[in-house]
């Protein structure tokens, strides 16, 4: 809900299949980051993590060192914040087991390996 995203309500969106686990990454240093970001209202930005990856996508038209820089200080606020709260959910219990609907994904350059 927008009021739980506090300063962040008026230019971002969050989703999550854990809410409580978006609640604490979002809490503290990430939320002071992307509150603090200063870039055009129009450029999308998308930040996920699955499947133990996080992602960072926006749209560059001229990769200056400066702003790659500056999205990479964001990716690795988002990084840390995030390893804080998987430190954090390591210690519940596990959520009940359920299929996994996903196929195994690989990094470029893997190949992938199905066992039998």
């Amino acid at each position: 809900a927008g009021h739980e995203l506090g300063p962040l309500r008026e230019r971002w969106v969050a989703l999550a299949s854990v809410k409580g686990w978006l609640v604490r990454w979002l809490a503290g240093p990430l939320t002071t980051a992307l509150d603090a970001l200063r870039v055009d209202p129009a450029l999308p930005i998308v930040i996920t993590i699955g499947r133990g990856r996080l992602t960072l996508r926006t749209a560059l038209a001229d990769p200056e060192l400066r702003a790659v820089q500056s999205w990479l200080r964001l990716f690795e606020t988002a990084l840390r914040e995030a390893q804080r709260v998987a430190e954090v959910f390591a210690v519940l219990p596990p959520p009940p087991a359920v299929a996994d609907p996903w196929p195994t994904s690989t990094q470029p350059g893997e190949r992938l390996v199905r066992s039998a």
